[in-house]
């Protein structure tokens, strides 16, 4: 018998047998006896490959879905290049995953048709990134869909969609890590790297229509990346073509011919910015409405002009107000000046009296002047802004001539004014002899006629010395503190007359044993609160609907809306009860009310006895960080009306200080030491650390609950601090996606300080007192070398609240005088410093991230002790022995801890016992 009718007979034979089933014992035996049982292990191999790899291939939508998500939170196209990227390097690994790990080939006439070295290896090293990428998006996807969570789906519904994409995209990065994992590992295990070398085979041909629906869905996936990567790279192209399309130095001697580079409503005594400089009463109008007299009246092409929707920026809310900011920075600039020789800098404040000062603030009702530093931008090098920055805040509602001479260009020749500023002087000389009538005279001129140039005289400069003067108004008391004094008013009258709705929704408590420091029992506590915004969640403005009792900065009532809060009652106050002090404890940036557990709280909460409650600051909590990235991104507006959210925390943190006092939450069970002993106290304090402790001293302002707070590492005004922080840099880098030069940044950053006035200590250094006059106290704890809120914005704070710093110092501080210890019912500074800290070569350039001393002095023993006996007291002593200077700093001995427990989802538990109690709701009436 030939070979060929040995085949051929063997076939028949396969056939025959095969008619009865594969699973068949004759069918076994013939695939045995064949040789050919292995063959049937390879069928199965391939079919799971077949069944994985399409899975790859679907999944692989998911990094298009990440660009549509991502789009849409940052409204920008090239944030879409990192997934595009991802999305291409799977379209190659699916098309290898799809085509050479799954052969064709017949059941008795195998090829050997295995994949290449190089394709095993791109898809192990794929495989291993998209394993890493995955990782990371299920992180990301979780703080966004608790971010949403929290702003409550309910009275949010148009969060829904994004919310749904979140956990679309979390089920199949889930998916998708099983199937990567499951193929990687038959690559990594031997027998199946030679299973992949030597090729895998199919039983007959692949269904058409399967290998057909395949390819579609593979071709239009790669064409859908493409296509958003070309969307992506044209958008960063626009973003280059349009950095330095306008000149910097317009309306002035080299102005620009293209159309969108014409602003209209410019100040032309100062070239470089149409704003410029700024604030000045250029951007005012008479209104007898308001208290000041005028209103803020920017013009539509003032502002400068946004990148992405190629409009300029709206002042609407902006002209809302009758004057500037009190301790916001003055800016302008002058052409070729780089250096401040002879000016007065943080050193030499004291010097602003003197006559040969180059600079004059003057208070043109009063004749006196205002104490003053300059610096030079340093975020501008190349053309840089000089600040002027007032060292204690400037009296509300009055008017302010600016006058600078003497500044010299880098050639040592003085610096020349503009053309526009030399005719407003030159008119105004000629009408002063008599050469031209009043008539004569614009209205800007005879505005400069009437306040600025005989204000200057006074002062015995030659008018010829000045390079540039100018006068604006500064916002008016009832315009910038108004708004929130009224809403807390109205907030109180509804609270004591129709009460407050309360539920304790969790309560935890962690076991009380001897020796623990930190443990305690945590009550989450739910209340409904007047609400003032539009949609009464955080993160929306404030609800300015006119009425009769409206106010343009102030939002008016909206009905209730719900708010949280924690209540932590430690070991100490448990075991042995006793009605105890109260602290409202103030989180700091991006953080949340969880801050309050942090050890750096209950370990000096157990030591002396504190009952902490703490609420999130709307706007500037963990969950608002997704919407801040996206308005610096997308809609820098916005950001204007951020300080409307903190608003509504004020009135949160008042009402929530309203339910711990009330009789009904005193004596609920779980608010009850052993015993059933009642420990809420009737003595309050509020501690606020870093941005708590900067809208802290607002917060405080407003409250009528505390007649003493401790502001740690805070500092004023926000404009300040915010570019000396390291924190700030990638919001720099943000901010140059939308604005041409930082020139434009730093205006919008001045524009924002007015609505920051009545909402951060800055605004309320005039009006720390109770409604009926009784003076408060604050005690200021800073830090040199803390990297996020630098010392220069705490001294600020500290002078302008005429505190005294304690003996003995660890540096002078003008305008801060040193006395002894104790100080009672006095405003006090502490300062700390550590050996170990790198100092940076400028004042104005963030301190290195290293060496930050920012969370030192919170885990100080001395200053613990110090923060509770001036909050109990009102004495502040000394417990540092001689200065507060220590060798290195405690920087965070607990912050692995700290960071894993702010990323976790509210209402975590940490070693705890949760106690279910009854009666959870109740009332505040």
């Amino acid at each position: 018998m030939t070979a060929g009718t040995t085949v051929h007979s063997r076939k028949n034979e396969k056939k025959r047998i095969e008619m009865e089933g594969w699973n068949t014992p004759k069918m076994k035996s013939f695939l045995t006896q064949s040789g050919e049982m292995v063959v049937r292990l390879k069928l199965r191999a391939s079919k799971k490959w077949r069944n994985r790899s399409t899975f790859f291939l679907f999944l692989s939508y998911r990094w298009i879905l990440w660009c549509l998500l991502t789009f849409y939170i940052a409204g920008r196209e090239f944030i879409m290049i990192p997934f595009t990227i991802i999305a291409l390097i799977s379209a190659i690994t699916a098309y290898i995953l799809n085509s050479s790990l799954v052969l064709n080939n017949s059941l008795m006439e195998l090829e050997r048709k295995g994949t290449t070295l190089i394709s095993r290896i791109f898809v192990i090293l794929s495989l291993s990134f998209h394993l890493v990428a995955d990782v990371v998006g299920i992180n990301v996807l979780f703080n966004i869909q608790f971010f949403i969570w929290e702003l409550d789906l309910v009275v949010n519904p148009k969060w829904r969609p994004l919310y749904w994409t979140c956990f679309t995209l979390f089920v199949s990065h889930l998916v998708s890590i099983y199937t990567q994992l499951s193929i990687l590992s038959t690559y990594l295990i031997p027998k199946s790297w030679a299973l992949l070398k030597n090729g895998l085979v199919t039983r007959g041909a692949l269904n058409p229509y399967s290998v057909a629906i395949k390819k579609t869905v593979l071709a239009a996936f790669v064409v859908i990346s493409i296509g958003l990567m070309l969307a992506s790279v044209y958008s960063i192209a626009q973003l280059k073509y349009e950095v330095g399309k306008c000149p910097q130095e317009f309306p002035g001697s080299e102005p620009s011919d293209l159309p969108e580079c014409q602003f209209e409503d410019c100040d032309p005594i100062d070239p470089t910015l149409c704003a410029f400089p700024f604030p000045s009463s250029k951007f005012l109008k008479e209104d007898k409405s308001t208290a000041t007299g005028y209103r803020v009246n920017i013009g539509e092409r003032t502002l400068p002009r946004l990148k992405h929707s190629h409009q300029h920026m709206k002042p609407t809310i902006l002209n809302n107000s009758d004057g500037f900011s009190t301790i916001g920075p003055i800016l302008f600039w002058l052409k070729g000046v780089f250096t401040l020789e002879g000016t007065i800098d943080l050193e030499t404040i004291p010097t602003y009296t003197n006559k040969n000062v180059k600079t004059l603030l003057i208070h043109y009702e009063s004749g006196e002047r205002a104490p003053h530093w300059l610096e030079m931008d340093p975020f501008d090098p190349e053309n840089p802004t000089i600040i002027m920055q007032p060292s204690v805040p400037l009296k509300h509602g009055g008017r302010y001539i600016v006058a600078v001479r003497g500044l010299k260009k880098s050639d040592g020749n003085l610096a020349q004014s503009s053309r526009a500023f030399r005719e407003l002087m030159e008119s105004y000389q000629l009408h002063q002899k008599g050469q031209i009538n009043s008539l004569s005279l614009s209205p800007r001129e005879k505005h400069f006629a009437k306040f600025v140039f005989p204000t200057i005289e006074k002062e015995g400069w030659d008018l010829k010395e000045v390079q540039l003067a100018w006068d604006y108004v500064t916002i008016s008391r009832e315009a910038s503190l108004g708004g929130v004094k009224w809403m807390r008013d109205d907030a109180l009258s509804r609270i004591e007359r129709d009460g407050l709705n309360w539920e304790i929704s969790k309560v935890t408590e962690e076991k009380c044993v001897e020796g623990s420091k930190t443990a305690g029992r945590i009550v989450w506590v739910t209340a409904k609160v007047p609400c003032y915004t539009k949609e009464c969640t955080r993160g929306s403005p404030l609800n300015r609907v006119p009425s009769e009792s409206f106010h343009p900065l102030n939002g008016t009532f909206n009905g209730y809306g719900e708010m949280t809060f924690i209540v932590f009652i430690p070991c100490s106050i448990i075991k042995n009860p006793s009605p105890s002090f109260v602290l409202q404890y103030g989180h700091g940036l991006f953080g949340d009310r969880t801050e309050a557990l942090f050890q750096y709280v209950t370990i000096p909460a157990n030591n002396h006895r504190w009952i902490v409650v703490s609420t999130d600051w709307y706007g500037f909590g963990r969950f608002d960080l997704l919407q801040i990235v996206r308005y610096a991104l997308s809609n820098p507006e916005a950001l204007v009306a951020s300080p409307d959210y903190i608003s509504q925390s004020f009135l949160n943190g008042i009402a929530m200080m309203r339910i711990v006092a009330n009789e009904s939450f005193i004596n609920h069970p779980s608010l009850k030491g052993d015993g059933g002993v009642a420990v809420i106290g009737e003595k309050r304090g509020f501690y606020g650390n870093s941005f708590g402790g900067i809208v802290g001293g607002a917060y405080f302002g407003l409250s009528t609950e505390f007649p003493r707070a401790v502001l740690g590492v805070p500092g004023t005004p926000f404009t300040l601090l915010l570019t000396r922080s390291f924190l700030f840099l990638p919001f720099k880098a943000l901010f140059h996606l939308e604005f041409h030069s930082w020139r434009e940044i730093r205006l919008v950053l001045n524009l924002v300080q007015s609505f920051f006035d009545p909402v951060e200590s800055g605004g309320w250094l005039h009006d720390m007192k109770f409604p009926d006059g009784t003076p408060k106290n604050i005690l200021v704890h800073a830090a040199i070398g803390d990297a996020r809120v630098a010392v220069v914005a705490a001294q600020v704070l500290a002078r302008s609240l005429n505190a005294s710093s304690i003996y003995p110092q660890v540096e002078a501080v003008s305008g801060i005088e040193e006395k002894k210890a104790p100080l009672q019912l006095q405003n006090g500074f502490v300062e700390w410093d550590y050996e170990d800290t790198i100092q940076p070569e400028s004042i104005l350039e963030p301190i290195p991230a290293e060496t930050d001393t920012h969370e030192c002095i919170r885990r100080e023993p001395e200053a613990q002790q110090q923060i509770l006996d001036f909050l109990e007291t009102g004495k502040i002593n000394q417990y540092c022995k001689g200065k507060c200077l220590k060798p290195t700093c405690v920087r965070n001995p607990d912050v692995l801890w700290d960071l894993f427990y702010l990323v976790l989802p509210f209402n975590v538990e940490r070693n705890e016992e949760v106690v279910v109690l009854p009666e959870q709701i109740g009332s505040a009436e």
